[in-house]
């Protein structure tokens, strides 16, 4: 008869050591530096800066403007970190930080849609090519975050797409303010603000199928 000691090594013989997850900050720096790195950073490292942007760096409203946007991707980039251990509860690590990036993008919206009506939209039409220009500086930091996301099988497939496409489309959000010079209300909200929510709702589907299809083949 097997002692206790025997059943053991009977059933870890063939057990490979498991590399530990990472810590919760280091993923959300991993999350945040592909956002950055690979937006804010794109701009300037293709010299594609507004020509006007050491003037717009000495205006307060500006700089809160892309400080806020910045927090926003960060406490994004937080909940789909947390997001990405699966878990079958949402709990506050998700839910807070969520929520405050809500509340920022929400002060923006109406920021913007108030100035856009008490000013008027005489810039409403996308000349700058803006929303394109979202779009293309999005695609390879959310194609990195999606393969970061996928090897950890997160639970809740189209809340962790959502907040990664919500923490990804909010650093090229910041990205497009150091890019395009149009800083009128209307066209924020028009080509920069909505569009790049819109993403974000994109993300929620993106994500259903994307984890949801890697969960299945486990």
């Amino acid at each position: 008869m097997d002692t206790p000691d025997d059943l053991i090594n009977d059933l870890t013989r063939d057990l490979t050591p498991v590399k530990p997850i990472a810590s919760l900050a280091r993923r959300v720096s991993v999350l945040s530096v592909i956002g950055f790195m690979l937006t804010v950073g794109a701009v300037f490292a293709l010299q594609r800066v507004r020509p006007d942007f050491s003037t717009v760096m000495a205006d307060p409203d500006y700089v809160i403007e892309v400080l806020l946007l910045l927090f926003a991707a960060i406490l994004s980039a937080a909940a789909a970190a947390v997001l990405a251990v699966p878990d079958t509860r949402l709990r506050a690590s998700v839910i807070l930080p969520l929520a405050a990036a809500h509340l920022i993008w929400i002060f923006l919206l109406l920021k913007s849609a108030y100035m856009a009506l008490m000013l008027g939209t005489p810039h409403m039409a996308g000349e700058n090519n803006c929303a394109t220009d979202l779009a293309l500086l999005l695609i390879l930091p959310l194609g990195l975050g999606v393969f970061k996301l996928i090897k950890a099988s997160p639970v809740w497939h189209g809340l962790a797409g959502y907040t990664l496409s919500l923490s990804m489309v909010t650093f090229a959000a910041t990205a497009m303010r150091f890019l395009c010079p149009n800083d009128t209300a209307a066209h924020l909200l028009l080509w920069h603000f909505l569009p790049a929510l819109g993403i974000a709702v994109f993300g929620f589907f993106m994500g259903w199928i994307v984890f949801a299809k890697k969960t299945k083949k486990a």
